[in-house]
């Protein structure tokens, strides 16, 4: 079911309203982007699916971001990739004492292979050190350590070169 709501224009002369061509053009993107909006924040939210509520959460950040940015002059990538850093920023306020946990390389949490963690991150502890970066950095650490997703992916979602991530 879309969430998009359908402008239209009165015809004076009594003709049943039509739809403008840009709010055709804005339901043809969404209808497109919003699903794979949608699909990342939930794996950032729950990458393993274990909370009810993240699909929900999900869909209502994309919607927001969506509906935020429907009069924006960018077109085409530039729009989705703007909708997906919105989205992220609501990923990352919704992250606020979550109680979930993912897996990262020791490496990036500093363990030095003692087996002295699980390897495991705190999506708390994510949320918190996130919030003092800068936005650029956030969505990366989002993407990447939340969503798991490989800095070829991350640097393709965010349409940044692949040394910036």
């Amino acid at each position: 079911m879309s969430s998009v709501v359908e402008m239209s224009e009165v015809d004076p002369e009594g003709e049943p309203p039509r739809s403008s061509s840009r709010d055709q053009r804005f339901a043809a993107w969404f209808d497109h982007d919003y699903p794979r909006v949608v699909g990342v924040a939930l794996r950032v939210l729950d990458r393993d699916a274990r909370w009810m509520s993240s699909r929900e959460v999900a869909e209502d950040l994309a919607t927001e971001a969506f509906s935020r940015l429907r009069w924006s002059r960018r077109r085409g990538d530039a729009a989705t990739t703007a909708v997906l850093q919105r989205t992220l920023d609501g990923c990352l306020d919704a992250l606020v004492g979550h109680p979930g946990a993912v897996p990262v390389h020791p490496d990036v949490l500093g363990l030095d292979g003692d087996g002295d963690g699980d390897g495991l991150l705190s999506l708390a502890e994510l949320q918190e050190a996130l919030s003092t970066m800068r936005t650029a950095d956030r969505h990366v650490g989002l993407l990447s350590l939340a969503a798991g997703y490989s800095p070829s992916e991350t640097s393709a979602l965010l349409q940044r070169p692949l040394d910036d991530v």
